[in-house]
């Protein structure tokens, strides 16, 4: 446990690991809600920013529209600032807002090589390390956001893109696991019946 993780922290963390994420990130879906859907974003294009900005903008928009967060806690097993661990408490406390989110993601002297981000509400999350960052959210939130994409199927597409993927054996279970995210739950409920006998 890392120090600075204040009992606050220290609750949103069991919370979290109960009611939000999933111990195994990949290949499964990573989030508890079976109500979600998720998308990923490849860490080498998104940056420090983690998602791109137009995401970040709808992913907020829909916040404020469905929810009645104000802010968002993010929460960090190892936060590094300067080289070493950090001794700053957490969790950090980020306002809903575009220029805060931002400014927090794009703090070149802090870096998170994993963190949990969610709101009070815990209708939507996100899971980030050196890799990858994965959003997930209620389909009624989400929804919009996939629109940016143009729809599931180009979301699926331009995941896919950001993350280099062929239509080759070696991609095969990257690719199941983007489709994975963005299913309807419904049909991601059927797949694991389906799969649980086995």
């Amino acid at each position: 446990m890392n120090p600075s993780c204040t009992p606050f922290c220290s609750y949103l963390s069991d919370r979290w690991r109960t009611s939000l994420f999933r111990a195994d990130i990949f290949p499964g879906f990573p989030f508890v809600p079976l109500n979600w859907q998720a998308l990923a974003f490849n860490r080498d294009n998104a940056g420090d920013m983690r998602l791109p900005s137009n995401i970040w903008r709808c992913l907020l928009d829909q916040a404020h529209e469905r929810t009645r967060d104000t802010r968002a806690f993010v929460v960090s097993p190892a936060p590094i600032i300067g080289g070493v661990v950090m001794e700053r408490e957490q969790p950090f406390v980020v306002p809903l807002d575009e220029r805060s989110v931002l400014a927090h993601f794009s703090d070149m002297s802090l870096y998170l090589p994993e963190f949990f981000m969610s709101t009070a509400s815990e209708r939507w999350a996100i899971w980030g390390d050196s890799d990858l960052t994965v959003l997930g959210a209620e389909c009624e939130l989400i929804t919009a956001v996939i629109e940016e994409y143009g729809g599931e199927a180009k979301a699926i597409e331009e995941m896919a893109r950001d993350f280099g993927l062929r239509n080759t054996t070696e991609d095969h279970s990257m690719w199941t696991y983007l489709k994975g995210l963005v299913a309807q739950p419904e049909s991601r409920q059927l797949g694991a019946i389906k799969g649980g006998g086995g």
